[in-house]
């Protein structure tokens, strides 16, 4: 399982492209995928479940940590749920991102405080994956997260 987990991103890794292209098309499509991760990091900062959960489509599936949550519904209940109440002032930087019609890849950064009852638990620093596809309605939503 491990294996797979480290193929995928490696395949991932090794398919990324800048966008920093001078074409109209990849800067507005750039600016569209920036605008998805700011709405992530809004609604975690706003510590909005509901939003959240909006942005992730119903197959979707995340690495965190080496571990594997498959499922809108599993998501939801293992991990945003567990750490809404507690990440505080999320941000994430992007390293690079490939935007195509069928998928967007997007690569960064992040940090976060944890915080529980006012009390600062410490201050979380890593890497994140990020997989955005569109979907019947036309909304693009995340199908694969990887936190590390």
């Amino acid at each position: 399982m491990k294996t797979l987990i480290y193929l995928v991103l490696m395949i991932v890794t090794a398919s990324l492209t800048t966008c920093n292209r001078t074409s109209q098309t990849k800067v507005l499509t750039t600016q569209a995928a920036d605008s998805l991760v700011m709405k992530w990091n809004q609604a975690w900062n706003d510590r909005n479940t509901d939003a959240v959960m909006k942005l992730i489509a119903d197959d979707a599936f995340m690495v965190i940590n080496k571990k594997m949550i498959s499922g809108h519904d599993s998501i939801q209940k293992l991990f945003v749920k567990s750490n809404i109440e507690l990440v505080r002032n999320l941000k994430i930087q992007k390293v690079t991102c490939k935007v195509e019609k069928k998928f967007t890849w997007y690569c960064g950064t992040f940090s976060h405080l944890l915080v529980r009852h006012d009390t600062l638990l410490g201050n979380e620093k890593g890497n994140v994956i990020f997989t955005w596809k569109p979907q019947p309605d036309n909304t693009w939503k995340l199908s694969f997260i990887s936190i590390q």
